[in-house]
């Protein structure tokens, strides 16, 4: 990185910093619990952002953990990485799924946002939709690819904060009405029912702007028996379909 450029992104953080210590809402020790909800696997990249992100967190360099979830199906999963979450001393839950990449700094933008909730987009699906779902200007739900809540978030709802035993169905698609049905959802649903719930609660959702996390498809499965004989990676960061009415 050329240093002119280097010293200017550090100007841009440290007003960033100086604007979040600031805060009236800031505490003297910010501890950040990252929840990766991976049913078995989970890829290298993913984790290399993990890391990354945590040696770019210079202002509180070791108050940070890690918990896996490894084999449980949703919502079972989220529910588990809450509970052991909520038995440490952390301030900040940061969910991250086990295909989803975020660029070097994501960490340190969303802790500086100071909300409740704050999500970073990313494509899903073959045709790219946007994970956050935004009407009249108010975020109603986001994936959890990379979203970041403060524990205060998990300690207002009772548990178990993750369901999929029902759906909201869409009654009108120009306008996004909606109506809940009791239908268990078949895959996943769990991210939807928690928006819905925190937006009945009063609980904001904030996304970072400018910024689109990357998803992650294994387009070619590896040969065994041979040296070269790894997967084809392919990382999605274009949205191409925004869920905004």
């Amino acid at each position: 990185m050329p240093r002119g450029k280097y010293i200017q992104e550090r100007q841009v953080k440290t007003c960033e910093l100086n604007s979040w210590l600031n805060k009236p809402t800031m505490t003297e020790t910010v501890k950040v619990c990252t929840l990766i909800a991976s049913r078995g696997l989970i890829h290298s990249r993913t984790m290399e952002c993990v890391l990354k992100n945590y040696q770019d967190l210079e202002l509180f360099p070791n108050n940070h953990m890690t918990f896996f979830s490894h084999d449980k199906p949703i919502p079972d999963a989220q529910n588990y990485l809450v509970e052991k979450a909520l038995d440490t001393d952390c301030t900040h839950f940061w969910f991250v799924e086990e295909d989803n990449t975020f660029p070097i700094g994501i960490l340190f933008k969303m802790l500086a946002k100071d909300a409740p909730v704050v999500a970073l987009d990313y494509p899903v699906g073959e045709k790219k939709y946007s994970t956050i779902m935004k009407k009249d200007g108010e975020i109603w739900w986001t994936g959890l690819g990379c979203t970041l809540f403060k524990r205060e978030v998990f300690e207002t709802l009772d548990a178990p904060w993750f369901t999929t035993d029902t759906t909201w169905r869409i009654t009108n698609a120009e306008t996004m009405e909606l109506v809940k049905e009791n239908i268990p959802n078949k895959y996943g649903g769990h991210d939807i029912n928690l928006g819905m719930r925190l937006r009945e609660e009063g609980i904001p959702i904030v996304s970072i702007e400018g910024i689109t996390g990357g998803h992650l498809e294994i387009v070619d499965e590896r040969t065994d028996g041979s040296n070269s004989g790894g997967y084809t990676i392919r990382e999605h960061n274009d949205i191409y379909n925004y869920q905004v009415y």
